[in-house]
């Protein structure tokens, strides 16, 4: 899996821009491979570290760990050292903002009357739809 995690990465930034993953032929226009062969068993291994899974039909999706994020040690302020010095773990992003999907939405802050709690105008907050709050929670009241 040497080259894998180049390739990964390619598909993860084409995946950014299009929202939609790319055939197997385009796969290899983007990585470079020529031989479908080649695009098929990289798909594969890809697949085996879930990476990417298959939609019905055989259209490739993301996988459970598409969107994992390398997770640093720490970063030391002032000088500039390479990020891989302090490689821990990885995590998806999604697993700590969003425990409910179905009951969560994006607004857009508007006003300064949260600058106090870190909250600015323009700010996208994650919130989740609920029947009650605990005492000392943020919440959107409508």
């Amino acid at each position: 899996m040497s080259n894998d995690l180049a390739y990964l990465q390619k598909l993860q930034e084409r995946y950014a821009r299009h929202k939609v993953l790319p055939s197997y032929s385009q796969i290899g226009d983007l990585v470079g491979m020529s031989s479908k062969a080649s695009v098929a068993k990289l798909v594969l291994r890809l697949k085996g570290e879930d990476y990417l899974a298959s939609l019905p039909g055989g259209r490739l999706k993301p996988g459970r760990k598409f969107f994992d994020r390398t997770v640093h040690d720490s970063v030391r302020a002032g000088f500039p050292s390479p990020a891989e010095d302090g490689l821990r773990d990885v995590i998806t992003i999604d697993d700590y903002l969003i425990e409910h999907p179905s009951k969560t939405v994006i607004v857009r802050v508007k006003g300064d009357s949260m600058v106090d709690a870190g909250i600015h105008n323009g700010d996208l907050a994650i919130v989740e739809r609920r029947p009650s709050a605990d005492f000392g929670q943020i919440v959107v009241a409508i």
